[in-house]
C-alpha cells in the first residue's frame, strides 16, 4: 500500500514519503467522516476535472466522497460488520465528545473539482489510467454486482 500511495504522490508532485502506519487496528471504531456524495465508478471516471491520481483509488463500483474527518482520541473496540451498518445512536452520542480533528488537518473539499458528468453514459470518457475494479472484475461483473443489491 505504501508504494501505491508513493506512486500517487509522485504523480501529484507532492511529498513522496506517505506516513503509513506499520500496523492497522482491527475491530475498532476510529472516528467519523461526513459523506457528502456517492457516485458510481463510471461517474467518477467521467469526472473530467478530477485528477487521475484520485481516480486511481477507485476500487469498487461505488465511491463515497467524504470530508471533515474526525478521529476518536481513544479508538473504541467494536465488533465489525460487513458492508454499511447503522451505529447505535446511544453509542454515537456517547462518543461525540471524544471526536477530535486529525493531528495534521487537511482542508479538503470535493467541491473544488466541480461535479462529475452524470447526464448519460455516452458522454462519459475514460481516463488514461486503469481502474482497479475494471482490471479485476470487468464491466459485466460490475453490472452483475449492482443487480444483486
Amino acid at each position: 500500500m505504501q508504494s501505491f500511495y508513493r506512486q500517487i504522490r509522485e504523480q501529484e508532485g507532492t511529498d513522496i514519503s506517505p506516513n503509513v502506519p506499520k500496523t492497522y487496528p482491527t475491530s475498532v471504531l476510529l472516528g467519523c467522516v461526513e459523506v457528502v456524495a456517492c457516485y458510481s465508478a463510471d461517474d467518477m471516471e467521467s469526472w473530467q476535472t478530477l485528477p487521475d491520481s484520485i481516480k486511481q483509488e477507485i476500487g469498487s463500483p461505488f465511491c463515497f466522497l467524504c470530508e471533515n474527518p474526525k478521529r476518536l482520541v481513544v479508538p473504541q473496540q467494536m465488533r465489525g460488520h460487513p458492508k454499511l451498518w447503522q451505529l447505535p445512536s446511544k453509542t454515537a452520542k456517547s462518543l461525540t465528545a471524544a471526536l477530535k480533528a486529525p493531528p495534521d488537518p487537511v482542508c479538503f473539499s470535493w467541491s473544488k473539482y466541480g461535479q462529475p458528468n452524470v447526464a448519460g453514459a455516452e458522454a462519459k470518457t475514460k481516463s488514461s489510467r486503469s481502474n482497479v475494479w475494471y482490471d479485476k472484475y470487468g464491466k459485466a461483473k460490475q453490472d452483475q454486482a449492482v443487480r444483486q443489491r
